[in-house]
């Protein structure tokens, strides 16, 4: 049965939703790598059955939650520059650092590549190696979100991946629009479900760093760079 239009915004406000407080482990299940389980769990992704053009559609109407009243100074995306890097870019960049990588279309296309090391992001080694790298593209093929997961850290790994993510967001960006809990490795390790997070809102860019602790699956710590359109 076809989405209405009213159906695919009410999930594409959801999916926003999900980086809110309290809520970022629902977050990490609704990354490429969780999907298995959702579809074994009965949960399809709505975005098998529509167009690019309504997926757009929806993607920019529940950003518009999170969009700010000024234009960023700079869009730091792990390397990649938002609204610019082409698909065909990013192929031949994952064949440079001969990455396992895998396309997928649902509604628009993304890329999702596993085990990327860090110098293959522009910074240093010493962060380790992204577990899940997924890009996603706009109907024009260029760069809209770049998802980084770092799965099952120990606390103290943790702690200094966020300090680390959110430092260089700082150095470009100043001070965050929000901020939730505490960065050290204490803080993390304290309960299952302990979530820290910065946020930077701007009227055509948001970024996420989190750190949220699974029950039974470690710390994953989470980096999220997205375009935001400047429509309406």
């Amino acid at each position: 049965m076809r989405l209405t239009r009213r159906a695919v915004r009410r999930t594409a406000v959801a999916g926003v939703a999900t980086l809110g407080v309290g809520t970022l482990a629902i977050a990490a299940l609704h990354h490429p790598a969780a999907r298995p389980l959702l579809a074994k769990a009965g949960w399809a992704c709505p975005s098998h059955r529509v167009g690019a053009a309504e997926v757009q559609a929806a993607r920019d109407y529940g950003l518009a939650a999170l969009r700010g009243t000024v234009r960023a100074p700079a869009r730091p995306a792990l390397g990649f520059e938002l609204e610019q890097s082409a698909e065909a870019a990013v192929l031949r960049w994952a064949g440079q650092h001969r990455l396992r990588c895998r396309s997928e279309t649902r509604g628009l296309r993304s890329l999702e590549c596993e085990d990327v090391p860090a110098g293959a992001l522009g910074v240093p080694d010493s962060e380790g190696p992204v577990d899940s790298l997924t890009l996603a593209f706009d109907a024009g093929g260029r760069v809209v979100a770049v998802d980084a997961l770092r799965r099952k850290l120990e606390a103290r790994r943790a702690s200094d991946s966020l300090r680390a993510a959110g430092a260089r967001l700082a150095e470009r960006l100043g001070g965050p629009t929000e901020t939730m809990g505490e960065s050290d490795a204490g803080y993390l390790a304290g309960a299952p479900f302990r979530t820290a997070f910065v946020r930077y809102r701007f009227r055509d860019y948001v970024a996420t760093v989190a750190a949220v602790h699974l029950p039974e699956g470690g710390i994953a710590v989470r980096e999220q760079y997205l375009a935001v359109s400047t429509a309406g």
